[in-house]
């Protein structure tokens, strides 16, 4: 668009120039043509510009890590003229690649019309990604000028890790450690998503605004196997975290489809321990949205509790699973 401006500058300029050379009487129409024909698109895109917008679905949806994410975006024309097109800028803040930007045009927008187009942006490491459209312009068919027009949307897309399938000896592993605490009780002090009931007073808020749902402290026992997640100091490298939350994916996905009662699933988050409880293959999808969340990783305020949990049944940093000092790799 800027060189269609410098090109029509330029043309402008040459004119005058030669006119003020020769008396040639065409030129000088022609470059009356040239200065009104400008003004004539400025006018109907001000015209124009109060009857459009441009619209991003506000909606949360699931990717997988290394998909393409699929913006759905509407250029919106309430007005009866049709539009030379419309000039989008969006904002993307993802994990482990910051706040980007990215624009796009579509050309050729109707009267009364909502055309539909898409945007891809490469799901490259777990989290939530945020998408706003910063900017939205519509220009001319000359591309000279370009007007601000109404924007609106957000979207929040959830980036979740890739499960595979468990390895037979750490299946063989699970199984029999959820035969081993089926009919145990854990009746240690976790963090959970608000169920309807819960008492106000067991809001843990320092979480609820770091997860932006309400979280509370659960005191009641749970029956069955607990698995604790040890993210260590490790895992600040985006790397490594998302290979920690691939293996982390693919157990609890394995766990819960086993018909043997629910288990508990704990880590550590802002020196508190967090869990959720599995009951089904449901539950899951739940309990890796909050791990997301984990922004940072902590270290558990009592040091005899983390001691405790590490006897029990966890997953190490580095995709080792335990039970107690028992490694699920070895005889």
């Amino acid at each position: 668009m800027m060189i269609r401006k410098i090109l029509y500058i330029l043309t402008v300029v040459a004119c005058v120039w030669i006119m003020l050379l020769y008396t040639f009487q065409g030129l000088r129409f022609l470059l009356g043509i040239l200065l009104v024909i400008p003004a004539v698109c400025l006018v109907f895109l001000l015209v124009r510009a109060p009857f459009c917008s441009v619209e991003l679905e506000e909606s949360m949806v699931f990717v997988g890590r290394g998909e393409y994410i699929r913006l759905p975006v509407k250029a919106v024309n309430r007005g009866l003229l049709p539009v030379a097109g419309v000039q989008v800028k969006l904002s993307e803040e993802a994990p482990g690649s910051g706040r980007t930007n990215q624009r796009s045009r579509l050309r050729g927008v109707g009267g009364r019309v909502k055309r539909p187009f898409d945007l891809d942006f490469e799901a490259k490491h777990c989290g939530q990604a945020r998408f706003r459209v910063k900017s939205a312009r519509i220009f001319d068919c000359l591309g000279l000028f370009t007007l601000p027009v109404r924007k609106k949307g957000n979207l929040s897309v959830w980036i979740l890790p890739i499960a595979a399938p468990v390895r037979p000896d750490e299946a063989e592993f699970l199984v029999n450690c959820m035969r081993m605490y089926q009919d145990g009780e854990d009746g240690d002090y976790l963090v959970r998503d608000y169920r309807p009931g819960d008492s106000p007073r067991s809001v843990h808020w320092k979480l609820t605004a770091r997860a932006e749902e309400l979280q509370v402290r659960d005191f009641q026992p749970e029956g069955g196997l607990n698995l604790f997640l040890h993210m260590t100091e490790e895992l600040q490298s985006e790397e490594k975290r998302d290979l920690f939350l691939d293996k982390a994916f693919s157990l609890l996905l394995f766990m819960a489809g086993q018909d043997m009662g629910g288990f508990q699933v704990s880590w550590v988050q802002a020196g508190s321990l967090c869990g959720s409880r599995i009951e089904s293959t449901g539950d899951v999808l739940s309990c890796i949205r909050q791990l997301l969340c984990v922004e940072k990783v902590g270290k558990l305020q009592s040091e005899e509790e983390l001691g405790r949990r590490l006897r029990g049944c966890h997953l190490e940093a580095d995709g080792r699973l335990y039970l107690g000092e028992q490694c699920a790799y070895e005889e």
